[in-house]
């Protein structure tokens, strides 16, 4: 009887909280109806997945199926042994990312962190990773932003999979510039040394590196070069989105 009464009333106090805070889709910003979940029926149509031809370093779209490579990963080596990005980070994913992260939309987490999940479960089941990491931000632009949208998308896949997470174990030591505006050799140079570890070797081989977008491949590569360095052998890496490949 008492989980019962526990039950309505947490029902009752969810649907006040929808009247007065609304949900809203992750991808427009549009009020959701009763039987939407994360994202409206509209948006759930033009929603693009990044599909086969990828390339097989990077996760990017790549136009050749004989091709195994995008041009940027022939000409640079990456230190992660691959990347799995789930959507295009197209115009319609870069509106709804920029509403997450700078306008305090962090229940748009759930959504991104159950699609990365959903689409993307067979390839964390081809790492077999022992532990997951997320993309550390600076401790000064997290209490700006109030989260770090990398570590949430990492809990909820931890909850999906069981994999440990280690969410304490990465910090970034400098507040580097924007990166938008910078090519791949000004992020490289722009990102050399920012990051860090705290604590001792955690003992495992094989990792899954969590972010929400990739773009060069820049801040992998240098957590991966953090990660490698205390003893993990082969770090993988998946991105919510993913940009497109040189052409």
């Amino acid at each position: 009887m008492e989980g019962r009464i526990k039950k309505y009333f947490n029902t009752v106090k969810e649907s006040f909280l929808d009247a007065l805070y609304p949900k809203t889709c992750a991808l427009c910003g549009n009020i959701l109806l009763s039987k939407e979940r994360g994202i409206c029926r509209e948006c759930s149509k033009t929603l693009r997945l990044v599909e086969e031809p990828r390339c097989k370093k990077c996760g990017k779209a790549i136009r050749d199926w004989q091709e195994e490579f995008c041009l940027d990963c022939r000409k640079h080596t990456h230190s992660f042994v691959c990347n799995r990005g789930i959507f295009s980070y197209n115009e319609q994913m870069q509106d709804a990312i920029a509403r997450w992260k700078f306008q305090g939309r962090r229940e748009y987490s759930q959504f991104f962190g159950d699609a990365m999940y959903y689409y993307g479960k067979s390839y964390i089941k081809h790492c077999e990773a022992q532990v997951l990491f997320s993309m550390p931000i600076h401790k000064d632009k997290k209490k700006l932003r109030g989260f770090n949208q990398a570590e949430d998308l990492a809990k909820i896949i931890e909850k999906y999979t069981q994999i440990p997470y280690l969410g304490d174990f990465l910090i970034r030591k400098r507040n580097t510039k924007a990166m938008k505006d910078l090519n791949a050799n000004e992020r490289r140079v722009n990102l050399r040394g920012a990051f860090d570890y705290l604590g001792e070797n955690p003992g495992y081989k094989r990792a899954l590196l969590i972010d929400d977008i990739y773009t060069t491949g820049s801040s992998l590569d240098e957590v991966s070069k953090v990660l490698k360095a205390v003893g993990i052998e082969e770090v993988y890496t998946m991105t919510l989105c993913v940009g497109e490949s040189e052409k």
